[in-house]
């Protein structure tokens, strides 16, 4: 079994294009939807959700390795 309170934080960075047809299916577009789910499911999570609209399309360099 794994020791859960050792482990290590794991980065995630979601990209969405942010498509305007995809804003009408959910609240805040589908990568935000994923977002919010995944940081409920884990608060050790560090978590980035970019867009194509972003500066540099969401990916600058600070964003996690």
């Amino acid at each position: 079994m794994t020791d859960l309170a050792n482990r290590e934080a794991v980065n995630v960075l979601v990209w969405d294009e942010r498509q305007p047809r995809r804003a009408e299916a959910y609240d805040n577009f589908i990568g935000q939807e994923i977002a919010v789910r995944l940081k409920a499911k884990d608060k050790d999570i560090r978590l980035m959700s970019v867009a194509l609209d972003d500066p540099k399309q969401g990916l600058p360099s600070e964003n996690p390795d």
